[in-house]
């Protein structure tokens, strides 16, 4: 496992994060951040879904809600599974919110792996950011790392 202060390039070599996203789209592969924390405590303040602080329009969901609201759900559910201190995540979120903006049929919902340790385990993250697209209740694809929003969108057909 990569510390947190590390992310997984091309070949899974350690490379330090300051100018990740630039080596990765020049080796024409994803950056992500290989998580280290063994989760924090569940959050009970998940219950509802709710839009997530700075990312405005795009709803937290956590263990108490996330059948509920992602594998009951009559259409597709795009999960960004992240944690606040993870700089690929951070870079990755106005991709979302504008491909949230400009899809407006697509149901994007985010997961704090460190508020919600059951989610992480089950779904077995061990990069961040780590996008998964459920159907019917049945995982249908994933992607590990940054991606476009052209990218967002193939995820999402």
């Amino acid at each position: 496992m990569l510390p947190r202060n590390a992310c997984l390039a091309s070949g899974g070599k350690r490379v330090a994060l300051l100018g990740m996203l630039a080596i990765a789209a020049a080796l024409g592969t994803t950056a992500g951040c290989q998580s280290d924390r063994a989760g924090g405590k569940a959050s009970k303040a998940n219950a509802v879904a709710k839009p997530t602080a700075g990312l405005p329009g795009i709803p937290a969901v956590g263990d108490a809600d996330f059948e509920q609201v992602v594998l009951h759900s009559d259409v597709p559910v795009l999960v960004d599974f992240y944690a606040p201190w993870c700089s690929h995540c951070q870079q990755l979120a106005p991709v979302l919110d504008d491909f949230a903006r400009e899809t407006p049929g697509a149901k994007i919902v985010k997961v704090d792996v460190d508020q919600n340790p059951g989610l992480r385990a089950r779904y077995k993250i061990q990069s961040l950011p780590t996008l998964k697209v459920f159907k019917g209740g049945q995982l249908m694809s994933e992607r590990v790392g940054a991606v476009s929003k052209r990218e967002l969108g193939t995820l999402l057909r």
